[in-house]
């Protein structure tokens, strides 16, 4: 005989004998109680994104470089 740990539903309790001789026995975890009042909040995406990852790219090493629209330097 096993005892089973607390919380545990001995209904729930399943053994399965291999071939080979093997017995094996399991129960699934208990549910534990949601305590954080924590809830899940389904998100859906409703079109393409706005920005271009590529052209921000471009924009971060033109600043790096010091260079303006046309090309030119700022001073």
């Amino acid at each position: 005989r096993y005892a089973l740990p607390k919380d545990y539903d001995p209904n729930k309790v399943v053994s399965t004998l291999s071939s080979d001789g093997v017995l094996t026995v399991s129960v699934p975890k208990p549910q534990l109680e949601n305590k954080s009042n924590e809830r899940r909040i389904q998100i859906q995406q409703v079109g393409p994104a706005h920005l271009n990852v590529k052209e921000n790219l471009k924009d971060e090493k033109d600043k790096e470089s010091g260079e303006g629209e046309k090309g030119q330097s700022k001073l």
